[in-house]
């Protein structure tokens, strides 16, 4: 169903608790998981691996998601990007201009994860 690379999520979000949450969800549906808490771990991360899927948190310090995702258009225009947020639908649609191709609002269930997910690979 997956390549090798769609198998492999990074999950970008400095709440150490949600980058924990989203970690073992994927996990248990079949999916590598590699975390970090920032934009340039995440880029570094991203240089290293071949993801299938990239989801970021929006706000996190020091650069933000937003930045993160412009980092990863210039490069990569086609890897799908879920992006999280606990602000309101200014911040959603700036992460939707920057290239993010999906957006969910915190407090999220996890099975809208898990669709989200699906959908965007698809």
């Amino acid at each position: 169903m997956f390549s090798a690379g769609e198998k492999r999520i990074l999950v970008v979000d400095d709440d150490e608790g949600v980058g924990s949450l989203l970690e073992t969800s994927l996990r248990d549906i079949g999916f590598h998981v590699d975390t970090a808490t920032d934009g340039e771990s995440a880029l570094r991360m991203w240089s290293q691996y071949t993801y299938g899927l990239i989801i970021t948190d929006l706000i996190y310090l020091p650069h933000g998601g937003v930045n993160f995702i412009r980092a990863v258009r210039r490069q990569d225009d086609r890897i799908p990007i879920l992006a999280i947020t606990g602000y309101g639908q200014e911040t959603a649609q700036e992460a939707l201009d920057a290239g993010a191709d999906h957006v969910l609002f915190k407090p999220f269930h996890l099975f809208q994860v898990r669709e989200a997910v699906e959908r965007l690979l698809g």
